[in-house]
């Protein structure tokens, strides 16, 4: 759920929508957006995504955007998404990356995931007075290993997917990059570049997962 940013499209998309957050406070705002924009077809969960309150084989799409790095036991959430997912249902998560050369987003940090950590932690409370290991970010390494164990299925990782059009955030970065990316030549060598030679090193990583078809 979050601040709810993506309510309104989901609720067009789809006939119902199920809104799941840990926070009551999201879940809140998340209900009032839906009130003013007269939304009905959503209904709120008030739970824990590595223990999902959803019977397994149910929902067609999960999409999971800066979650990931706030959650625990992560290889379990992956497991519950799984669990919870139809047959060829679709995952679309984003994580941001630990070892981005860019800023890390919580902490407004360059390099973060090169900075020893005894630096980065002390950098983290004297900036923000917070502890790093508040957020457990991770590589792309650390997420591939997660989703080879814990999602059955094919699952693809990119750093902006070369078919999209356009982006929820109009950033100077992302829109110079889905440009370059629907260029009949230079789409192909960008994103070779950007979804494969320097993927380790991107702000995030976005995954795109389908659910394996169930055996007898």
């Amino acid at each position: 759920c979050g601040h709810g940013m993506f309510l309104e499209g989901f609720s067009k998309k789809f006939n119902k929508v199920l809104v799941l957050d840990f926070s009551l406070s999201y879940l809140l705002l998340a209900k009032k957006i839906c009130s003013e924009k007269k939304i009905s077809n959503t209904f709120f969960i008030c739970a824990n995504a590595e223990n999902l309150p959803i019977k397994k084989n149910k929902i067609d799409f999960i999409h999971s955007n800066n979650v990931i790095e706030h959650v625990d036991n992560q290889k379990k959430m992956i497991s519950e998404i799984e669990r919870v997912l139809l047959p060829n249902g679709f995952l679309f998560l984003l994580s941001p990356n630990k070892n981005s050369i860019y800023f890390e987003p919580h902490f407004n940090l360059p390099l973060y995931g090169f900075i020893p950590f005894k630096i980065r932690s002390w950098l983290v409370n004297k900036m923000h007075n917070r502890d790093c290991r508040e957020v457990k970010l991770l590589s792309f390494r650390d997420l591939k290993k997660i989703f080879n164990s814990s999602f059955k299925g094919k699952h693809h990782f990119t750093f902006i997917p070369s078919k999209l059009k356009i982006t929820a955030q109009k950033s100077l970065s992302r829109t110079v990059i889905v440009t370059l990316l629907n260029l009949k030549f230079i789409g192909i060598f960008t994103t070779v570049m950007v979804n494969k030679i320097f993927i380790g090193i991107m702000p995030y990583h976005v995954i795109i997962g389908e659910k394996g078809i169930l055996k007898n």
